[in-house]
């Protein structure tokens, strides 16, 4: 019973320590500063040069994005009339994937919170909501691919056979856009 409640402690302690995360943040003036970033729930990001620095918080009036842990974010306004969205550049090519990880969860910054919810879910990202950018157009692809997005890739004969005969399933976007960009372009 002990090891079940200390797991439990520990389970809770990762979801609700929101901690820094090291990292880059890209201004819209074309500078940089590095330092450690902390997502806000209601949107826009907390940035402190160090664990001692005063924290600045900034949102997409003052910054185009931001890089932590490997990832590249970035701010894509993806329908005129709302605010940008902050999306995970996922692959970057003649076709841009986006994700947004925020999607269908209530995790908003990759920390031990998500890895955790991931590792619940086997590790399954079907529920990442995709766009692209082709061409300088964002499309919401949602997802899996559907049918009105084939279009974009109908040049393309050789990954059109792999859709067809599903090797590469249309719920695999990130794969059918890597595809594309590395056989098709």
């Amino acid at each position: 019973m002990k090891p079940l409640l200390t797991l439990c402690f520990l389970f809770v302690c990762l979801l609700s320590h929101a901690e820094y995360n090291r990292g880059t943040v890209f201004f819209k003036d074309g500078s940089l500063s590095k330092g450690l970033i902390k997502i806000k729930t209601e949107g826009g990001i907390k940035f402190k040069v160090n664990e001692d620095a005063e924290v600045v918080e900034y949102d997409y009036h003052s910054i185009d994005g931001f890089d932590t842990e490997g990832k590249h974010y970035k701010y894509i306004l993806v329908q005129d009339k709302e605010a940008p969205k902050l999306l995970h550049e996922t692959l970057k090519g003649s076709i841009t994937l986006y994700c947004d990880e925020t999607y269908n969860q209530n995790f908003n910054f990759p920390n031990a919170a998500t890895v955790m919810a991931s590792m619940s879910t086997k590790g399954n990202n079907d529920a990442s909501y995709y766009y692209i950018k082709v061409n300088d157009d964002i499309i919401r692809i949602g997802m899996r691919i559907k049918k009105k997005h084939l279009k974009i890739f109908s040049s393309c004969t050789s990954l059109m056979d792999k859709i067809e005969s599903k090797e590469l399933k249309r719920r695999n976007v990130e794969g059918i856009i890597a595809y594309y960009n590395e056989h098709c372009w």
